[in-house]
């Protein structure tokens, strides 16, 4: 995780989809509604605490890159992800099960560091592949 602070700009802001809302869920939130940032953690912080609970799961993560081009500050990087799930991932017992996951990210880079990830993945396809077929109801 040293490598996150020499590449991420330290006014980091980071984008997940339909992730946060597809996990607060699992984790039991009683909405949809996204986290509120933690006053605690720094953007980078919460990108690496996300990018640990992500590789703990999965520990033989590997992300591949299927294509990628730049256009001024802005990349774009289609990968797909692909892991076998080992450990406890938030809070889905582990279960064995390989992941292939397709993933688009954009990053724009400001004065060489990263200040923007948005990223779009197939949470859904994630959560099928590890056997998740229904999610909890929402309260009302």
């Amino acid at each position: 995780m040293e490598v996150a602070d020499e590449i991420l700009d330290p006014e980091l802001r980071h984008v997940r989809g339909a992730l946060a809302k597809s996990l607060s869920i699992l984790k039991g939130k009683s909405s949809a509604q996204p986290d509120k940032p933690s006053q605690a953690l720094t953007n980078v912080e919460r990108f690496k605490q996300t990018a640990l609970e992500l590789h703990s799961g999965f520990p033989d993560w590997n992300s591949i890159i299927d294509e990628q081009m730049a256009v001024g500050e802005t990349v774009m990087t289609r990968y797909t992800v692909q892991g076998t799930h080992t450990r406890d991932f938030l809070g889905i017992p582990p279960t064995g099960r390989q992941i292939d996951v397709a993933e688009v990210v954009l990053f724009r880079f400001v004065n060489g560091k990263i200040r923007e990830i948005w990223a779009i993945g197939d949470e859904l396809g994630l959560l099928r592949q590890l056997g998740i077929t229904e999610l909890p109801q929402l309260g009302s």
